[in-house]
């Protein structure tokens, strides 16, 4: 998220400072639950985009606050939109997860406001539901004392999550909440997680006006309704291909595939 201060620029060099206070702007708004939503909704295209950036810029601060507040969006993002997951995954496998220790002293560790406690892990819960690798990447182990949760939900999101990591099966699940859940009504946090959330993403996608980015994309390379993060040199420097419709026919399924995390097989 550096600028290179070269005087000899001159309006470009005015230009790309407004383009990163653009990006920063809305990658602050992006972190902060009070306006994530607009954001989400108003530049759906760019979104991927914006994603890398705000990876980029939770990675340089190396705030646990930020990373916490990252981890509560793609948590949201992964249930907005599946195509997102790609995205994403390269910079959570890259993350730990907020339950790992530190090496900083208690004193100094950053501690979220209690009421985000449960949001945070009810975050990793769906971003393990989309991104199957963290079962392997991540560390769960550090979770389990989180059954005797003095907070219900907190328990009962714990409980899902083992659903996930273990495959178990519903009676497996229904044991573990008369045991940990006993004498609690769970209609309403069954109806917050399995169905209320379904309709709030579907909320979340209701047309609304589009904005678009200032500055060309860097991160992201498009084709049609496919975005993959761009990885190696810049297409710039390679030699073009000819866009036939083949050409563009075979690189779509090709961009389709991978932005879903389908394996692709290529001959010849």
């Amino acid at each position: 998220m550096e600028v290179d201060p070269d005087p000899e620029d001159g309006p470009g060099l005015s230009s790309r400072l407004q383009n990163q206070n653009e990006i920063l702007g809305l990658v602050s708004q992006l972190l902060d639950q009070t306006s994530c939503d607009v954001v989400i909704k108003s530049y759906r295209k760019d979104l991927p985009e914006l994603i890398h950036h705000t990876a980029q810029f939770v990675t340089q601060t190396g705030q646990p606050e930020m990373k916490n507040k990252f981890l509560i969006l793609c948590g949201k993002l992964v249930r907005y939109n599946r195509n997102l997951v790609q995205h994403l995954e390269t910079w959570l496998c890259q993350t730990s997860p907020p339950w790992t220790a530190t090496d900083e002293p208690k004193s100094k560790r950053c501690r979220l406001d209690p009421c985000l406690d449960t949001e945070l892990v009810a975050a990793c819960y769906w971003l393990l539901s989309s991104c199957g690798r963290l079962k392997n990447l991540w560390s769960w182990a550090e979770i389990f004392p989180l059954l005797t949760s003095s907070e219900v939900e907190m328990r009962f999101v714990v409980i899902e999550i083992l659903r996930l990591l273990f495959g178990l099966s519903e009676p497996r699940v229904s044991q573990l909440r008369s045991q940990f859940l006993s004498g609690v009504s769970l209609a309403d946090l069954i109806v917050k997680y399995h169905m209320k959330a379904l309709v709030s993403m579907s909320m979340l996608a209701q047309d609304t006006t589009q904005l678009d980015l200032e500055q060309t994309s860097t991160k992201v390379v498009t084709l049609e309704h496919v975005s993959l993060a761009k990885v190696g040199p810049s297409l710039s420097t390679m030699k073009s291909l000819v866009e036939v419709d083949s050409t563009k026919e075979n690189l779509l399924a090709v961009g389709s595939a991978v932005s879903v995390g389908q394996p692709v097989l290529l001959v010849g």
